[in-house]
């Protein structure tokens, strides 16, 4: 059981690792606001 609970998350660090990074390089990126809507509660 701990071990599930260890690959859920680190697949969400993964995701929003890869989220950061996508948007600090490219903030411009459609697909990432599109797949975030709280980023567009943000704005």
């Amino acid at each position: 059981m701990r071990i599930a609970i260890g690959v859920v998350v680190l697949l969400v660090t993964l995701i929003c690792i890869t989220v950061y990074m996508a948007q600090a390089i490219q903030p411009e990126i459609e697909t990432t606001v599109e797949i975030i809507p709280s980023e567009k509660l943000n704005k």
